[in-house]
């Protein structure tokens, strides 16, 4: 799976979700956490819609929603040392662009966008 999601580069990714305990994320699990954490350090990664849209294929899988971003969102503040405030600020501005230029609906839950 990892080496459809980032083709050569899925050596690496799986080297490092290796290093460190890891697990599933709750909203999408198909994903863990420390493939998250490898995008966000990896692949300079600095907003959370830059992982969601340009860096990994969750946008275009359709199983983005609310949850989804939010615990992406969680996960990358880890790493960046965002607040809960900056967090609060990267789901919504996440969540904006998913609506408005990708036809994402209001589901807040795990099932994929129509």
């Amino acid at each position: 799976m990892l080496f459809e999601r980032y083709g050569t580069t899925a050596e690496a990714v799986a080297a490092y979700c290796t290093g460190s305990p890891d697990r599933a994320l709750n909203s999408l699990p198909d994903y863990t956490r420390n493939e998250i954490l490898y995008i966000t350090e990896n692949e300079l990664v600095r907003k959370a819609s830059d992982l969601l849209f340009r860096r990994c294929p969750i946008a275009l899988s359709g199983l983005l929603n609310r949850s989804v971003i939010q615990e992406i969102c969680m996960i990358m503040a880890e790493s960046l040392g965002w607040t809960a405030e900056d967090c609060d600020t990267e789901t919504e501005e996440s969540w904006l662009i998913a609506v408005k230029y990708h036809g994402v609906t209001g589901k807040t839950d795990t099932q994929p966008a129509a």
